[in-house]
C-alpha cells in the first residue's frame, strides 16, 4: 500500500471521533424517543435502560442513579453483571419525585 492511499493518524483519529459523535447522537435521539421526545428512530421501543442510558434520559449523573437504586428508590433488574432499569420503573420513580422544592 502506498503512502497516498494510507490515511494519516490525524485522519484515522478524526474518523473515530466522528463515529463516536454519530453514535452518541443516535443514542440521545433514541433515549428521547422512548421518553416521549420528538425524535423518531427505526429501533423498537426499549423495555429497559442501562444506568448510563437512564441517567441520560432523566439528565442526572450515573452516580445519582446508582445511589437511588442502592437506597431502594429506583427498582432495577440484574442480567448477569448488567444492571437494567425497566422503563416503567424509571417513569414511576420520576413521577414520585416532588414537584416543588
Amino acid at each position: 500500500m502506498d503512502e497516498a492511499s494510507t490515511p494519516s493518524i490525524d485522519q484515522r483519529v478524526g474518523d473515530c471521533v466522528d463515529h463516536e459523535r454519530r453514535r452518541e447522537s443516535m443514542a440521545n435521539r433514541t433515549v428521547a424517543t422512548h421518553l416521549g421526545g420528538q425524535y423518531e428512530t427505526a429501533e423498537p421501543p426499549w423495555l429497559a435502560y442501562t444506568i448510563a442510558e437512564a441517567a441520560r434520559a432523566v439528565r442526572m449523573s450515573d452516580e445519582y442513579i446508582r445511589r437511588q437504586i442502592k437506597a431502594g428508590h429506583l427498582a432495577c433488574r440484574y442480567a448477569g453483571r448488567s444492571v437494567l432499569i425497566p422503563v416503567d420503573e424509571l417513569k414511576s420513580w420520576l413521577d414520585s419525585l416532588p414537584s416543588e422544592r
